[in-house]
Order: C-alpha cells, then sequence, then structure tokens
C-alpha cells in the first residue's frame, strides 16, 4: 500500500521536521540531461516516513529546486523555480510552481505559490521559506553552490 494522503498531511503539518546534515553541492547529471549542482539529506520527523530533501540548481539555465523525495513514492512535494515549467493539462505553468502529493496525479497537484518571495538564486532564502512552509526546520550549514559552474562541465 502507498503513501495515503491522510499521511502526507500529517507528515507535512508535523513540525518536529528537521534537517541537521550539513548541505553541500556536488555535480550532478538529472534525467534531462543537464548539468548542474544537487544535494540530498535526510529528513528527521517524529512521524517517521522514508523521505529525504534533495536540491538541484543549474546557474546556466537558471533552474533551483527542492523536492522531498518519498522512497518509494518519489516527489510528494517540491518546488521548482527560474525558469522551471510545468505542463498540467492544456495550461502551461513557467517559473515558480510547487509540486504537493496527490494520490490521483502522478505529478502531484501543481500550483503557483505565494509563500516563495525570494528571487530564485537567492538560494538560502528559498530554501527556508520552502522549508517554513513544509514545517521543517533547517539546523544545518548550507553550503553555496560553485558560481562558475560553466567552465566546470
Amino acid at each position: 500500500m502507498g503513501l495515503s494522503f491522510t499521511e502526507f498531511e500529517s507528515w507535512l503539518y508535523d513540525n518536529t521536521k528537521t534537517i541537521e546534515e550539513d548541505i553541500f553541492w556536488t555535480p550532478i547529471s538529472n534525467d534531462n540531461h543537464e548539468s548542474g549542482f544537487g544535494f540530498r539529506v535526510s529528513i528527521k520527523s517524529a512521524i517517521e516516513l522514508p523521505v529525504e530533501l534533495s536540491g538541484y540548481f543549474n546557474l546556466k539555465s537558471r533552474k533551483l529546486s527542492f523536492s522531498v523525495i518519498h522512497k518509494t513514492e518519489g516527489r510528494i512535494y517540491g518546488l521548482c523555480t527560474g525558469d522551471a515549467k510545468h505542463r498540467e493539462g492544456t495550461k502551461w505553468i513557467f517559473g515558480k510552481h510547487k509540486h504537493r502529493w496527490d494520490e490521483s496525479e502522478k505529478l502531484g497537484h501543481v500550483y503557483e505559490p505565494n509563500d516563495i518571495t525570494a528571487k530564485w538564486d537567492q538560494i538560502e532564502d528559498v530554501l527556508r521559506q520552502f522549508g517554513a512552509e513544509a514545517n521543517i526546520t533547517l539546523e544545518c550549514d548550507i553550503d553555496d553552490p560553485p558560481s562558475h559552474q560553466e567552465r566546470l562541465f
């Protein structure tokens, strides 16, 4: 049996979630064959779900995303910013949008948030705003990704 909407909601509104591992960006390639930097850290919580927080940053394509990844369900909560885009049926969402778990939709419910006010390249501010809305306390150091990424690939 997969993750239910009730289990997701309980986890999302649980305020005991913390990230204690320091965040360091490392070079990666994603499924879209875009090179960039990423990280993956554990999320601790009183409600035990097998989840991690992952981040992706690409200076060249102007993309920043953070996703809560469930071990068996994949992304259950996420934020895409910068030059991100998502197709929802016949409608396109350009720029900042969130993905929220929904048992009936593979990519979850997608919507344009109003709680993320930092610009896409203000990485730590965006992450802290994302964490605040998801009740995730960041008790870690957050390293900046390298600024000259195009020279690395």
